[in-house]
């Protein structure tokens, strides 16, 4: 399993230019009309993965990235599975041999409402220990594992992360980290 996040602003221009050059007419219609944030972070996240591509899989062009239905990224033809996402200035590619996850968020304020709904009593309980940043954490976990697992979210809302007052997983080997003010997470299953 390879992963990568990186600031936008690290991501070369002509990098994203040759990686909007081969992308699918259908991706490149798609990013055409979308917002220009969307815009901006859908080809940097397209742009880190045709950089991992290059690094790790040189055989495999970026012409081949495609989308489910459900917005699960896959490479036509390959045995790879990939993931994507982006929060703020931040963007994130995973691509392993098995179904993967991999998700940022980026810390900012967030009610006992959102807690309640996204956490179990064991995370919050957790987080009563540790800090209430913990929450993004779980967050993450939970998006990696939705990503991971083609579930709902509110199927891995349900979902502890922490057993024995660790963080851990039994769904996969699981990584997570900060930068820039916000929270990585990666699930391999």
């Amino acid at each position: 399993m390879h992963f990568k996040f990186c600031k936008i602003s690290e991501l070369q221009d002509e990098k994203m230019n040759l990686a909007y050059e081969l992308l699918s007419a259908e991706q490149r219609e798609y990013i055409d009309r979308i917002n220009p944030l969307k815009r901006n972070q859908s080809l940097a996240v397209r742009t880190l993965l045709f950089n991992m591509l290059e690094e790790f899989y040189p055989y495999i062009s970026l012409s081949k990235l495609s989308f489910k239905e459900s917005g699960v990224p896959f490479l036509c033809g390959e045995s790879l599975y990939v993931s994507l996402t982006h929060s703020g200035d931040l963007v994130g590619c995973a691509i392993g041999a098995s179904p993967i996850g991999i998700d940022i968020q980026t810390k900012r304020d967030i009610s006992d409402k959102l807690i309640k709904r996204v956490c179990t009593s064991d995370e919050e309980e957790y987080m009563n220990s540790y800090g209430k940043d913990c929450f993004f954490i779980f967050w993450a976990l939970k998006e990696c594992f939705v990503k991971a697992n083609g579930c709902s979210f509110s199927q891995a809302s349900k979902i502890s992360f922490v057993k024995d007052k660790k963080i851990c997983s039994d769904f996969g080997k699981i990584d997570f980290g900060e930068k820039n003010n916000a929270v990585w997470a990666v699930l391999s299953k």
